[in-house]
């Protein structure tokens, strides 16, 4: 736009306005003001306002004026609003742009350049509606919006595919990290890049991998832990419910815990005892080297194990067997101690009755062998080392078996009994007595202070005083079953360290004087002297020879006649074993019979003596006169009481094709008080075989001759004891009448055994005794002698 400034002309101007109109635009006009504000020239659009304002319907008018949007002006005018003046009016060249509105059919938004002329008063308005000077912009920015649209589609499409390249690993991330919340750690993300994200995942790989190993490890221990709680727990309550005690202690012996069964056991109360000493339970009765043992070893880190007699809260003691260890941490130190404690009062309570069974006779309530040999062994090492002398009598009772037998085990026991109150109250404190078994004592006298210093002889002295003390208290008589009893004892002596250095050597010296005391006649003592040694090993000798005797054909019979007392016909003969070893000779029965006794050897033996007997007898019964002839056998207790004694006698019998009445059985009295009832079995078995029985010995085992109604015996034989001193001591001659008389009132024959003189022969055969054996009428033969004896008396006969 340009100004210019020059005396105008209307046609002219209306010609240059009219030029304007296709230069301002569509729905544009100009418009030219005078000073007065009046429109020296205007515009189409001008116009065309006028024109819709002057086609406005009245109704639409008036409303418009009403509403003072279009002034009041004079038809044919153009409505202009009042602002619209203000605005032109204060329009400068600062401001050359004015916005206003025209009124019409609609309101329009219109921009105008407003200038003022210099060379003429006159305005200069060019006014255009926004839209059409914005189209341009409009248009642009249309196609800049459009642009954008493009932009921003491929923006989106550039984001998505961003997206799904960048989110797609970051939700599978997600939903690894879901499942990792939800506590499944074996999932893993599958992305497989070389970014960031893919580092990250490979990150976030390891680390699950990590997370499930460590939760792995984490179970472990959770697993670990739990079975260590449960064991601990176990364990707490095996220590609560165990039957053995538990505590614990400090370093200082302070006790920290202990257990039920220690309370229940000691008495006291869990209160009573934490914060105690284990001294609390100390009674006094522990040997003081048993604390310092147990504090020594466990403060060197040992265990120690021991026994300690303690005592409860009430005062009563009790034995425990005590585990003291030392409790240490996990650097090795020793914490604190750890005591278990097995209540072993019952077990020692046993072991006492045990070892009081084992060592004290159940009789005699003495020193049986076991204490007896040990308190030997004792003294004999105080003797050793003192100087001094220790003595051992060995002792035995004389016939003590004919108690027993006789009036029964229960009357031997009571005997026993009386014998071992006896035998103590001769002796002193510091002895010994002791029951080695059966009828055989020990008496062990020690020399003491008093006695020490005089010597083997002062000793020997007393001991042999202190002997027969003990022999005449013994041989006082004893009531037993009211029946009056006077026994007899045998000693042997022997005395450390003359006679021996060893118990056994000791032991057995006493018992080889023992012995020899009862072959001196008994009622006596012998102290060994080492000539009696020869005599043991003589005995050892024929015991191991003894077994090979038989076989060898060492043994041979040798015969005793029994003869008539009154025509002094030989009726029988007894059959004595006799025994020549060709290198210790001859060997008395007396010697080897007890030791076949004891070895079971008697049976065998005996057994050869009745097929022997039975075969010689069968020749002599062959012999004129001797038709009747019979055999006595004595039966020993083993070969009596075997189950097939009866049987193999009835063998031999009919073996040699000989009547029963051929053979005497010979039986000593102290068989028939044993099991009576059997006895009087195998009595009868014989007497169906017609074999004679007779009671040998008898007088010797204190029987009584009623007993003898219950036995069905034929024969009574007087032992040879009371024969020998008849004429020369009253007693024993009155007692054998006795006899007599009594064994003829029970109705049974009468042999009288060891005759040797003629006034014995007289007084028997005056008094009807029916039989004599001994050596009045013959010493004993063998077969070949005995069979020229018979002859002899048969031609003299």
């Amino acid at each position: 736009i340009g100004v210019l400034r020059a005396k105008y002309d209307a046609d002219i101007l209306a010609t240059l306005f009219d030029k304007t109109k296709g230069m301002v635009g569509r729905g544009s006009f100009a418009l030219l003001l005078d000073e007065n504000q009046l429109r020296l020239l205007h515009g189409r659009r001008s116009d065309l306002r006028y024109t819709l304002a002057s086609k406005l319907d009245k109704a639409t008018l008036a409303r418009l004026k009403k509403e003072k949007r279009i002034p009041q002006l004079a038809q044919g005018q153009f409505a202009e609003s009042e602002e619209w003046r203000r605005k032109i009016r204060r329009a400068n060249v600062a401001s050359p742009i004015v916005e206003t509105q025209f009124y019409g059919l609609g309101t329009a938004l219109y921009s105008a350049a407003v200038v003022k002329l210099d060379s003429a008063p006159w305005t200069i308005i060019i006014s255009q509606p926004q839209d059409v000077f914005l189209e341009p912009v409009v248009a642009q920015t249309r196609n800049a919006i459009f642009l954008l649209a493009i932009i921003v589609f491929v923006v989106i499409v550039i984001v998505m595919l961003a997206t799904q390249l960048l989110l797609g690993p970051v939700r599978r991330l997600t939903d690894v990290v879901k499942h990792i919340a939800e506590g499944d750690f074996s999932v893993r993300a599958n992305v497989e890049a070389d970014d960031e994200i893919g580092n990250l995942a490979k990150a976030f790989n390891d680390m699950a991998e990590n997370i499930s190993e460590l939760i792995v490890h984490l179970e472990k221990e959770v697993n670990s832990h739990k079975l260590t709680a449960e064991r601990l727990n176990k364990l707490s309550q095996a220590i609560e419910q165990s039957p053995v005690s538990v505590m614990i202690t400090d370093l200082d012996g302070k006790i920290e815990y202990v257990n039920q069964q220690l309370c229940q056991i000691s008495g006291y109360t869990e209160e009573e005892l934490i914060g105690q000493n284990p001294r609390i339970f100390k009674s006094g009765d522990t040997p003081s080297i048993q604390f310092v043992n147990l504090w020594h070893a466990i403060t060197s880190g040992q265990s120690w194990t021991g026994e300690l007699k303690n005592r409860t809260r009430s005062g009563h003691l009790y034995w425990e067997n005590v585990t003291v260890s030392p409790i240490r941490n996990a650097e090795g130190e020793i914490t604190n101690y750890l005591a278990i404690k097995e209540d072993i009062s019952l077990r020692k309570e046993y072991e006492d009755r045990l070892l009081h069974e084992a060592t004290i006779d159940k009789l005699t309530n003495l020193p049986n062998r076991t204490l007896a040999y040990d308190r030997v062994e004792q003294a004999i090492v105080k003797a050793r080392k003192e100087y001094r002398h220790v003595a051992l009598l060995y002792m035995d009772f004389d016939h003590f078996k004919n108690i027993n037998d006789t009036l029964g085990h229960e009357a031997g026991d009571q005997f026993l009994c009386y014998m071992a109150g006896r035998i103590k109250a001769c002796v002193r404190d510091v002895d010994t007595v002791a029951r080695l078994g059966g009828d055989e004592f020990l008496i062990m006298l020690v020399e003491t202070d008093n006695e020490n210093g005089g010597g083997y002889d002062n000793f020997e002295l007393v001991v042999r005083q202190k002997t027969e003390d003990i022999l005449q208290k013994v041989a006082e008589p004893c009531v037993i079953q009211d029946m009056e009893f006077a026994v007899t004892a045998s000693l042997g002596i022997a005395i450390f360290p003359q006679d021996g250095d060893d118990p056994h050597i000791l032991l057995r010296n006493a018992d080889t004087a023992m012995y020899r005391s009862k072959r001196k006649g008994r009622n006596t003592y012998e102290i060994f002297t080492p000539e009696m040694g020869d005599v043991v090993m003589k005995r050892v000798e024929i015991d191991n020879k003894l077994r090979r005797a038989l076989e060898n054909g060492d043994f041979y019979l040798n015969y005793q006649a029994l003869m008539d007392a009154r025509s002094e016909k030989i009726l029988g003969a007894e059959a004595l074993i006799r025994w020549n070893d060709d290198v210790l000779g001859e060997i008395s029965p007396e010697e080897f019979v007890p030791l076949a006794e004891e070895s079971g050897l008697i049976v065998d033996i005996g057994n050869w003596v009745i097929d022997t007997a039975l075969a010689n007898v069968k020749t002599w019964r062959q012999l004129p006169g001797c038709e009747d002839m019979f055999i006595a056998i004595n039966l020993s207790s083993r070969q009596f009481r075997g189950k097939d004694m009866v049987k193999t006698i009835a063998d031999f019998l009919q073996k040699h094709d000989l009547p029963g009445d051929c053979l005497e059985l010979e039986i000593t009295e102290r068989l028939l008080m044993k099991d009576v009832p059997h006895v009087i079995g195998i009595l009868n078995s014989f007497k169906a075989m017609n074999i004679r029985l007779s009671i040998d010995d008898f007088g010797t085992g204190y029987s009584s001759l009623s007993y003898l109604k219950r036995f069905p015996f034929d024969v009574l034989k007087i032992d040879k004891a009371f024969i020998s001193d008849i004429g020369r001591d009253p007693d024993d001659t009155a007692l054998c009448e006795a006899i007599i008389a009594m064994a003829h009132s029970l109705g049974l024959s009468i042999i009288g055994e060891g005759v040797e003189n003629q006034l014995q022969f007289d007084f028997l055969r005056v008094r009807e005794v029916e039989i004599i054996q001994g050596y009045f009428v013959n010493r004993p033969l063998d077969f070949d002698d005995f069979s020229r004896f018979l002859g002899t008396r048969r031609s003299d006969g």
